[in-house]
C-alpha cells in the first residue's frame, strides 16, 4: 500500500449526484495515492484524480472492480457493488438530464423566435390601424361640423339628436389622413368636395322642393325627438359619411383581428416555453423505388437498371427474373436470422415500464381468515418449483442487472424424449435421497422409478430430477430407470406448460429447453428466482426484487411489480405476497397493478385452479377459490394438485397424505419431497 497523497479538497462535480459517487470512490480508496491506483486498476494518475474529485463519472466496471477488492465478504461485497452501481447509475441519470436540459433551452428559444417575431409583426399592424381610426374619427367629427353649418344656413339647424364637441376639435395632419395610412380610403379632400356639393344642393330651390315634399311627423312638430331616442339622421343629410360605411369595415375588421391575435400568440408562446423539449431518433429510410444499390433495391429499380443494359429483350427478362428469385430467397434468410435484442446490458431490468408502484398490504387481525374479494378461475401446473420443503422466498440480491443480450446456449449433447408424466401424476424423493418414487394410485404403494436425485419437478413438460452430485437435470423417459441428461448443474429450474426453463449456475442468464434439438436458448438477464405455471413464466430481478413476466421472445419481460414475499403462479393469474406478510395479492396483468384478495399469510401455493395460503395464526392450510377462503386441512412442507384432489407432505416429512376434498387419506410414509405434475 503506498503512502497517502495530498488531502483533497471539496467534490467537483457538476451534479451533486456526481459528487456522491466521487465521494464513494474516496471511501473505499481511502490511504491510496492516485499513482497507486493507477498502477492497479490502470486509467492514468489524471483521470484517477479526476474520478475522486467529481470532475469525471467513473466507469461502472473500474467501480466494480475496486469494489471487490474491498470486502472479502461474500454479502458485503454484494451490498457494496449493489450501491456502487445505483450511485452510477444516479450520476449518469443527472449528466443526462443535464444535457437534454441545455439542449432543451436552445430548442426552446430557437422555436420562439418565429412567434416573438410574429408577435412584433402584429403589433405594429395594429399600432397602424389604431391611429387611422383615429384618423377617421378626426374626419368624421369635421364632416360632421361642416354638414352643420351648411344646414344652418339653410335655415334647417344642427343635425338631429347630435351636439357639437365642447372643446375645438383637433386638426387631422397630412401624416394622419386616412388617405395617407390607407389607400383604401376616402381622402379629406374629396370628402370635403362632397359636403360642399351637398351644402349647395340644400341652399338651392330645388332642394328646398324636395324637402318640402315630406311633410313634418307628430314628433318634429312637437320640437324634437322623444327623451331616450337614438341618433336618427335622414339618408339625405349625411352623404359624405355614408360614403365612408365601406372603407371602415375593413378597417375594423382588421383592428379585431390584430386585438384578438395578440393573446393569441402569447399564450402560445407561452406555452412552447414551459413545454419539455423532447429528443427524437430518427432514421433515414430509403424509397421502395430508390435506383441506389444495396439490400434494399427494389424490383422496380431494377427494372430500371436492366431497361438501360445492353441486353436483348428476351435476355433482359431472364435477368430480371433471376434477380427476383434472389430477391425472394433474400428476403426467406432475412426472416430466419434471430430477432435483435429488444434491451441493452445497460437497462437493469429485461423491461423498464416506469416506477411501479409497492402492493399495498391489507391489515388484518391475526388469526383472522383471509379476505375473499371477487373470484377469478385459475389454473396451474404444479411442482413448477424445487420442493425441497416450504416454498422458498426470493434469494438474496446478487451483484448483476436483469439485461442481457440473446445469446443460444447448448449443454445437452442430444435430443431427450422426455413424454408428459402418466399415471397417478405424484411423485417423491426418498428420505435419503436414493430413489426415486412414483405412487400406483392405489393404497401405499409406491414404485421405484429412478435415483439418487437432490431436486424434483414434475409438470406438463415431463418429469425432471437433479443429481445430487453434479447437479445435472435429468428426464425421466416413462421406463422405469431410464432418464436422459437434460442439463448441466443450474441454479433453479421451472416449467410454464410443456415449457422447461432454467437459471443459469451463476444466476447470469434465463434459458428455454429446446425439446427437439436438445439445446438451450438465452432469453433473458441475471435473475434471483423463476415462477412458472399456466400464466406464465416469471423472474425476479437479483437487486431490487422485482418480478418480471416473459414476453415469449428472446429479451422481452414486462414488469409486473415491485417485490415480494413469496410468489406462486397458476393456470390464470400471478400471485404474491406483500414483503411484511400483511395480504395475499392478485396481478390485473397491468404494470403494477394489484388487487388484495386475502390477510395476513405464511407462504403461498398455487394448482392449476386454486390457490392455497398458509396461516400461521391457527396453522392451517386454506383455499381461495369462487372469491372465498375456505379451510381446508393443516398447513404441510409441501403441496401439489391433481384434478380435484390435493396432496400434502406433512410438516415433519413423515407421511403424504390425499384430500378428495372431505377428508385426509394417508398413501405414503416419510420422504423428503413430494412433487405432483397435472
Amino acid at each position: 500500500m503506498g503512502k497517502a497523497g495530498r488531502r483533497q479538497g471539496e467534490p467537483k462535480g457538476e451534479t451533486a449526484e456526481a459528487n456522491a459517487l466521487a465521494v464513494f470512490l474516496r471511501n473505499i480508496t481511502q490511504g491510496r495515492t492516485v499513482r497507486d491506483l493507477a498502477k492497479s486498476y490502470g486509467a492514468g494518475r489524471t483521470s484517477w484524480s479526476d474520478y475522486r474529485s467529481g470532475a469525471k463519472i467513473a466507469p461502472l466496471e473500474l467501480l466494480e472492480r475496486v469494489a471487490s477488492g474491498r470486502v472479502r465478504d461474500d454479502r458485503g461485497r454484494a451490498e457494496l457493488l449493489a450501491r456502487a452501481r445505483r450511485l452510477h447509475a444516479a450520476a449518469c441519470a443527472a449528466e443526462e438530464g443535464k444535457g437534454q436540459a441545455a439542449k432543451g433551452a436552445s430548442a426552446s428559444g430557437e422555436a420562439l423566435e418565429p412567434m416573438r417575431e410574429a408577435k412584433r409583426i402584429a403589433e405594429a399592424r395594429l399600432a397602424e390601424s389604431e391611429r387611422a381610426v383615429r384618423s377617421l374619427l378626426g374626419v368624421t367629427a369635421r364632416l360632421q361640423s361642416e354638414l352643420d353649418d351648411a344646414l344652418r344656413r339653410s335655415g334647417g339647424g344642427t343635425a338631429v339628436g347630435w351636439d357639437p364637441p365642447t372643446g375645438a376639435a383637433p386638426v387631422p395632419s397630412a401624416r394622419t389622413r386616412p388617405g395617407a395610412a390607407d389607400g383604401e380610403l376616402v381622402r379629406p379632400s374629396q370628402e370635403r368636395a362632397v359636403a360642399r356639393e351637398e351644402r349647395d344642393a340644400l341652399a338651392s330651390p330645388a332642394a328646398g322642393e324636395r324637402c318640402g315634399d315630406q311633410q313634418p311627423d307628430a314628433q318634429d312638430e312637437a320640437g324634437g325627438i322623444p327623451p331616450g331616442a337614438e341618433l336618427v339622421l335622414r339618408d339625405w343629410y349625411l352623404p359624405a359619411t355614408r360614403d365612408l360605411e365601406v372603407p371602415l369595415i375593413p378597417v375594423g375588421a382588421d383592428v379585431g383581428v390584430g386585438r384578438t391575435g395578440l393573446p393569441r400568440l402569447r399564450t402560445t408562446a407561452g406555452v412552447i416555453a414551459a413545454r419539455e423539449t423532447r429528443v427524437v431518433s430518427g432514421r433515414v429510410v430509403h424509397r421502395a423505388d430508390d435506383a441506389s444499390g444495396g439490400p434494399g433495391r427494389s424490383p422496380v429499380a431494377l427494372r430500371r437498371a436492366l431497361a438501360r443494359l445492353p441486353l436483348a429483350p428476351g435476355c433482359r427478362w431472364c435477368v430480371l427474373f433471376m434477380v427476383c428469385v434472389g430477391l425472394v430467397l433474400g428476403a426467406a434468410a432475412t426472416a430466419l436470422e434471430p430477432m435483435p435484442s429488444a434491451l441493452r446490458a445497460g437497462s437493469g431490468a429485461p423491461y423498464r415500464s416506469g416506477r411501479v408502484p409497492q402492493m399495498a398490504p391489507q391489515k388484518r387481525a391475526i388469526g383472522s381468515s383471509p379476505r375473499p374479494p371477487v373470484a377469478t378461475p385459475s389454473r396451474l401446473p404444479p411442482g413448477t418449483a424445487p420442493s425441497s420443503g416450504a416454498p422458498v422466498h426470493p434469494s438474496t440480491p446478487a451483484p448483476s442487472r436483469f439485461a442481457p443480450e440473446a445469446m443460444p446456449s447448448s449443454t445437452a449433447p442430444r435430443p431427450a424424449e422426455i413424454p408428459a408424466p402418466s399415471g397417478s401424476g405424484v411423485y417423491a424423493v426418498a428420505e435419503d435421497g436414493r430413489a426415486i418414487v412414483q405412487w400406483s394410485g392405489a393404497d401405499a404403494v409406491w414404485v421405484k422409478i429412478g435415483g439418487p436425485a437432490k431436486d424434483l419437478y414434475a409438470g406438463p413438460a415431463g418429469v425432471f430430477a437433479t443429481d445430487p452430485e453434479t447437479g445435472e437435470l435429468r428426464g425421466y423417459s416413462g421406463v422405469p430407470g431410464a432418464w436422459a441428461p437434460v442439463s448441466a448443474r443450474a441454479a433453479a429450474f421451472a416449467m410454464s406448460g410443456t415449457q422447461l426453463y432454467r437459471l443459469a449456475a451463476d444466476r447470469e442468464a434465463v434459458h428455454r429447453w429446446n425439446r427437439a434439438r436438445g439445446t438451450w436458448t438465452r432469453i433473458g438477464g441475471p435473475a434471483g428466482r423463476l415462477y412458472g405455471g399456466g400464466a406464465g413464466l416469471f423472474a425476479t430481478d437479483p437487486v431490487d426484487g422485482r418480478i418480471f413476466a416473459y414476453g415469449g421472445k428472446a429479451d422481452v419481460w414486462f414488469c409486473a411489480g415491485t417485490a415480494g414475499a413469496d410468489f406462486a403462479v397458476s393456470g390464470d393469474h400471478l400471485y404474491g405476497l406483500s414483503p411484511e406478510r400483511s395480504a395475499v395479492m392478485r396481478w390485473s396483468g397491468k404494470a403494477g397493478v394489484w388487487s388484495a384478495i386475502g390477510g395476513p399469510a405464511g407462504d403461498l401455493f398455487a394448482g392449476r385452479s386454486d390457490l392455497y395460503a398458509t396461516n400461521d395464526a391457527d396453522g392451517g392450510l386454506w383455499r381461495y377459490r369462487a372469491g372465498g377462503w375456505s379451510r381446508v386441512g393443516d398447513a404441510g412442507a409441501a403441496y401439489g394438485t391433481r384434478g380435484d384432489h390435493l396432496y400434502r407432505l406433512d410438516r415433519d416429512r413423515a407421511a403424504v397424505r390425499e384430500w378428495d376434498g372431505t377428508e385426509w387419506r394417508r398413501i405414503g410414509g416419510r420422504v423428503r419431497t413430494l412433487v405432483v405434475a397435472e
